[in-house]
């Protein structure tokens, strides 16, 4: 009688962790970003490969602007390299600092990213693609 109990009870706790876990550390459908609802969390880009990662990314503090990379490489490239915080807006071909840049995605199959000076500039943009 204690045998079927005791096989039932861990049963019961294998499938609770493993429910947690695959929840916790699986990505879960609301990471993907709805690209009509368009501007992304800057910590969930990488600035350097450009690219919507659906995690937090490690922080890069350059003066008083926060960027964003997906590993250590990439931290040092922000840290040493203007041309990765810095991106085309692509509305009007300004400079925009990507630690204040309006992100979004090009498309839903692709997870790189635009970079607006302003969310203005992106409704612009999208009007004039559609």
């Amino acid at each position: 009688m204690k045998k079927p109990f005791l096989i039932i009870i861990i049963l019961i706790i294998i499938f609770t962790v493993g429910y947690i876990l695959a929840n916790v550390f699986l990505p879960s459908k609301n990471m993907e970003p709805d690209v009509s609802s368009a501007k992304l969390e800057t910590e969930l880009v990488c600035m350097v490969n450009d690219a919507f990662m659906g995690i937090k990314q490690f922080p890069v503090p350059v003066g008083d602007k926060m960027y964003y990379g997906c590993c250590e490489q990439c931290v040092d490239k922000i840290k040493n390299n203007r041309h990765f915080r810095y991106a085309m807006d692509p509305q009007t071909g300004a400079e925009v600092d990507k630690a204040s840049a309006f992100i979004v995605m090009k498309s839903e199959k692709d997870h790189s990213v635009y970079y607006f000076k302003s969310k203005d500039n992106y409704l612009k943009f999208q009007s004039s693609t559609n």
